[in-house]
């Protein structure tokens, strides 16, 4: 197969130096998408022993930035299953949210600080899949909250958890000790009613819910 492609800045970003064929584990080569479907444009990344490893990932339209990772047949079935069961929840008319604002919820439901549907190995497509409607009540919920982030436990407690897990620029640590909350009487409680954290005693760890991660970094800004 011939693959050529003009040199740019984006064909060495961190992203394309961690790209593998999931078969052969070989670096991929960038080339035109045309080289692989004559009427296709932009650019792929694929395996050099194409067709032989049938692994590929296309680009971002008009750019050499790798839409996820490579990926096989069956991967590659499996993201397209991934995206038919996630993409109504945020594209479908009506919709009260955007794409992005789906992604961060769907991220903090699944425990992925990046979220993409393009970096999902197979495990990851079907608990997306199998998640898909605890992330549609997260959507909801989430979105709801933000309409009044205050409402539900007041000002004073939404201040107190943003300092007990340490809330910034970039988001909140994703749980803290039970010991740590019950310096702040009433709080746990509060917070776990309003569906912003859940308490683990087994491990003796309070976790922020999916969408009380978002409601902190919302209310902080």
């Amino acid at each position: 197969m011939t693959t050529s492609a003009p040199t740019s800045s984006s064909s060495t970003t961190p992203d394309r130096r961690r790209l593998r064929c999931p078969n052969c584990g070989s670096e991929p080569t960038l080339s035109l998408a045309s080289n692989l479907w004559p009427r296709a444009t932009g650019y792929v990344f694929v395996c050099p022993s194409y067709p032989g490893c049938d692994s590929f990932v296309r680009c971002h339209a008009g750019t050499q930035e790798p839409l996820g990772t490579l990926a096989a047949p069956r991967l590659r079935r499996l993201r397209g299953e991934a995206h038919e069961a996630f993409d109504p929840l945020w594209n479908e008319p009506g919709t009260k949210f955007g794409r992005d604002f789906a992604y961060q919820v769907a991220g903090q439901v699944l425990g992925i600080d990046d979220f993409h549907i393009g970096y999902l190995d197979e495990a990851g497509c079907r608990e997306l899949i199998a998640r898909i409607d605890e992330i549609d009540d997260a959507l909801s919920a989430t979105y709801d909250s933000l309409q009044s982030p205050t409402a539900t436990v007041g000002e004073a407690v939404m201040e107190l958890l943003c300092e007990i897990f340490g809330v910034g620029s970039t988001g909140a640590s994703r749980h803290v000790s039970i010991a740590d909350l019950a310096k702040f009487p009433g709080v746990a409680d509060q917070a776990k009613s309003a569906g912003l954290l859940r308490l683990e005693p087994s491990t003796g760890r309070a976790f922020l819910s999916a969408h009380g991660a978002i409601l902190l970094t919302q209310f902080n800004r």
